[in-house]
């Protein structure tokens, strides 16, 4: 499979500049806010200030300059706001939402059932931690492609060393159409994918 490098997503305010990265960590706090993606995502919409904030601190690169930035944020007019903060944080969403993963991602071998968010981050955060050998703090940071393509390219490094198939006690991966099908259904048939995969190719 290929890899991106994750999406530049910047927030801009005078002299202030935050960097928003669709990291794991990103994704677990988000999905896990009151009402998921959904909610999240109108939230943004209407401005609400405290998602807004909330947004920018999961996905910022520094916490120093989200602090800094989100203060110079306090006496803006919600016009202005919105033209500052809402295209980068729905951005970020779309990113971990829909995120370009190439050929394949991990899964359970023959699965190609609905899974929920949380259940994929959780998937994740152990392939990092556990087949991988990173640290809780490197798969945290790390943008789910890159843990993809690493467990990807680790079963490849094992079948190099070791030789032989793929087996049913490894992890397996997926095709692009049936990842596309998960994608689509997630944990929230009635969602407006379509909606968020438009929302996503506007600010790449």
């Amino acid at each position: 499979m290929s890899v991106q490098p994750a999406p530049e997503i910047t927030l801009t305010h005078g002299n202030h500049v935050v960097r928003l990265v669709p990291t794991l960590r990103a994704a677990t706090i988000l999905e896990q806010s009151d009402g998921g993606f959904p909610a999240v995502l109108r939230r943004i919409e209407d401005l609400h200030t405290n998602t807004i904030r909330a947004v920018v601190m999961a996905g910022a690169s520094s916490r120093t300059a989200a602090d800094a930035f989100l203060t110079a944020l306090g006496d803006l007019p919600l016009s202005k706001l919105r033209t500052v903060a809402t295209g980068p944080c729905l951005a970020l969403i779309a990113a971990v939402m829909a995120p370009d993963v190439g050929d394949a991602t991990p899964t359970t071998r023959g699965t190609s059932a609905p899974v929920a968010w949380a259940d994929l981050y959780s998937e994740l955060f152990g392939i990092g931690t556990g087949w991988l050998g990173w640290t809780a703090a490197d798969t945290w940071n790390a943008t789910l492609p890159e843990i993809i393509a690493a467990f990807e390219a680790h079963g490849k490094k094992l079948r190099a060393i070791h030789g032989g198939e793929d087996d049913d006690s490894q992890p397996a991966t997926m095709s692009a159409e049936e990842h596309a099908a998960i994608v689509a259904q997630g944990s929230d048939p009635g969602f407006d994918r379509d909606g968020l995969h438009a929302l996503r190719r506007k600010f790449q």
